[in-house]
């Protein structure tokens, strides 16, 4: 069918050109982000630094 990829695989409107499902708040390698996640997944609160460990 046309929401079919040529592999046989669904994809739907909100899936990428993998199969993977992206949410809006997911980013393209089909990893769900929070906002306030950065961009490699990990999750930072206000009070954590930029590399997600939380302050001594």
């Amino acid at each position: 069918e046309s929401t079919w990829n040529q592999l046989g695989i669904k994809v739907e409107s909100s899936w990428n050109q993998l199969g993977i499902n992206v949410e809006s708040s997911w980013n393209q390698v089909g990893i769900k982000l929070e906002p306030s996640w950065n961009q490699v997944g990990i999750d930072l609160e206000s009070s954590w630094n930029q590399l997600g460990f939380p302050p001594k």
